[in-house]
């Protein structure tokens, strides 16, 4: 051969299935997709053929599986965290073991009397998501998140003061209406912390922020709610927002006579600002990709 393999890795990816847990009074429905990844010693799988350190599709697959069952009531953390485990002592030539977990939960119907315990409807866009990653030296780090958070404000958004050059034609916002789509992340390299509790308060801690912020533009929103997971989370050293400012530009109404002061927008959702904040602890150092795995 001509050249030498370079890194590589190899795993199982968008193994889906649904988590039906009826061992309490109140049941509850989830959706998982599941992402488990090996980084290590595989040289010769790929240069020899040699397939005596490799773990088949099966054995990933229905250890998945088995451990959804499980870990039915656990937050998507703690199962990223224990697959890991596994995987690791499974795959001696492994030296990286990742896992990474979204969550979609199915909501209660409302009935007249209240929430159904038995009966449920499928889930929006919001989900959980965890990532898990252990290597040979017995450290782990744990990241969990919220990906496809929507948020939409009428007022409280200005966009000026920016860079012209001759292509700019965007104006001076001085009151705009606002809407993003952003998945939330946060970090720790403990694994003993409440992770429901801290989903929640990172959640209730984005809506507050973007509610009472001030937004001089997507960026800076983007810190803000980042900045706002930290302190509802003393837990966690850094967050990271990554979003999408869904491009609404105001509807020229001009060709009716009708002036337009903001109340009719086009949805151009397919074009998208794409923007990532991380915001750190002063004790801490930034991660060495904001915008990927940190």
């Amino acid at each position: 051969m001509t050249s030498k393999i370079g890194r590589h890795r190899f795993g199982e990816s968008n193994i889906e299935f649904l988590a039906v847990n009826r061992r309490t009074p109140r049941h509850s429905v989830r959706r998982f997709n599941v992402k488990i990844d090996f980084v290590g010693n595989f040289q010769r799988v790929y240069t020899r053929g040699e397939n005596t350190e490799l773990l088949p599709s099966s054995a990933v697959n229905n250890t998945v599986l088995a451990f959804a069952q499980r870990h039915i009531s656990d937050e998507p953390e703690r199962y990223a965290t224990a697959l890991v485990d596994h995987f690791l002592a499974a795959c001696p030539a492994a030296q990286v073991v990742e896992a990474h977990v979204a969550v979609s939960g199915f909501e209660p119907l409302r009935l007249s009397g209240g929430d159904s315990f038995t009966n449920f409807s499928p889930p929006g866009q919001e989900r959980q998501s965890a990532r898990a990653r252990i290597n040979r030296e017995g450290n782990i780090s744990i990241s969990g998140g919220i990906r496809g958070m929507q948020l939409f404000k009428t007022t409280g958004s200005h966009f000026k003061g920016f860079r012209r050059d001759q292509y700019t034609t965007t104006p001076v916002l001085d009151d705009r209406a606002l809407g993003m789509e952003i998945d939330v992340r946060w970090f720790t390299k403990r694994s003993g912390i409440d992770f429901a509790s801290c989903r929640q308060r990172a959640r209730q801690a984005v809506l507050d922020a973007f509610a009472v912020h001030v937004s001089h533009s997507s960026e800076h929103t983007c810190y803000v709610l980042g900045d706002a997971v930290l302190a509802a989370c003393p837990e966690i050293s850094r967050s990271i927002i990554t979003g999408a400012h869904q491009t609404r530009r105001l509807a020229d109404m001009s060709a009716f006579g009708y002036k337009n002061p903001g109340e009719i927008y086009m949805v151009d959702d397919a074009q998208a600002t794409t923007v990532a904040a991380e915001a750190v602890r002063s004790t801490s150092h930034p991660g060495k990709a904001c915008c990927g795995e940190g």
